[in-house]
């Protein structure tokens, strides 16, 4: 009769133990139901409300600990974010958006903050690259898009990449005009330093005169530059047109990946222009230097010089 006895005990404690097994855990609630954990709670609103964000995140975090509750970790996570402390904010969000337990009506508002929270901690990932426009273009965006607090924090966070920008451009002016005077400093001899004589130039009473013939290839060199550079500049002013056009459509897009890619097509092509630009001014400034005999040939009516007036227009334009 005892081994019978035992038997059924021994079985009802293995039911038990594998029922103990199948059963999930109970999810968080969304209210805490210690009272420990409410007061930490109403503790960390009050805080909140007093605008001190960071020590209002403390303490919901610290209810969260007591008892964890739905609500605790979305108040925290909305201190954070108040307090500019995205990238926590947003793991929190994160949490919370993926917590299957949460209640239907709470769903779109932590999906909402979890997307501004997103956009945050991009114009920060963006900041710390360097990447200063990208950066403080999304920041002009929450600006316009966003009010109260989060309009707030924009402000603060535009203002402060503003202000490291100039900080690190500065920096960056100071070492390059550091290293130049390093540079003249060096060139420039010591009391050491003992320099060759140098011979006299000859004066000459009255200029010798040139003998120097006329040189079709010279004339010809001058023409194959003035094409090529006309070239390079018409190119470059087709390439920087199409690229400010991409920038006036990227302004009129509401899709932000399209936006990206107008963007980054524009920036390519404005790019090329100027490269494109740049070396066809730069072949058209070869016909006002010397080459070689030509230089002295001052024969009315050359090609040459003829093509050296329409470089000089040219490049009067470019600078114009």
């Amino acid at each position: 009769m005892r081994s019978a006895v035992r038997a059924i005990v021994v079985a009802a404690g293995a039911c038990l133990l594998l029922l103990s097994a199948v059963v999930p855990a109970e999810a968080a609630p969304w209210e805490p139901r210690s009272s420990a954990a409410r007061q930490l709670l109403d503790n960390g609103r009050a805080t909140y409300r007093a605008g001190d964000y960071a020590a209002a995140a403390k303490l919901f975090l610290q209810s969260a600990a007591a008892e964890d509750s739905q609500n605790a970790r979305w108040n925290a996570a909305q201190a954070l974010a108040s307090a500019g402390e995205w990238r926590r904010a947003l793991e929190l969000f994160d949490e919370l958006a993926n917590d299957k337990a949460l209640p239907k009506d709470r769903w779109a508002s932590v999906r909402g903050r979890q997307r501004v929270a997103a956009v945050f901690v991009a114009a920060e990932y963006a900041a710390e690259a360097g990447r200063w426009d990208e950066a403080s273009e999304t920041l002009r965006k929450l600006i316009a898009q966003t009010a109260d607090l989060d309009r707030k924090n924009a402000t603060r966070a535009f203002e402060s990449v503003t202000r490291r920008r100039a900080e690190v451009e500065a920096k960056l002016r100071a070492e390059r005009d550091a290293s130049e005077r390093a540079k003249g400093a060096a060139a420039i001899p010591t009391n050491n330093d003992t320099a060759a004589p140098v011979a006299p130039e000859p004066r000459l009473d009255h200029a010798p005169e040139s003998t120097a013939r006329p040189s079709r290839l010279s004339d010809r060199i001058a023409v194959s530059l003035v094409g090529v550079g006309l070239l390079g500049v018409g190119v470059g002013a087709g390439f920087w047109w199409h690229a400010t056009k991409l920038e006036a459509d990227s302004g009129t897009a509401t899709d932000e990946a399209e936006i990206n890619d107008l963007r980054n097509r524009a920036d390519t092509q404005r790019t090329v222009g100027q490269i494109a630009l740049g070396a066809g001014a730069a072949v058209l400034a070869l016909l006002r230097q010397p080459l070689g005999v030509v230089e002295e040939i001052s024969e009315v009516g050359s090609f040459r010089s003829v093509a050296r007036r329409r470089a000089d227009e040219v490049a009067a334009l470019i600078a114009a």
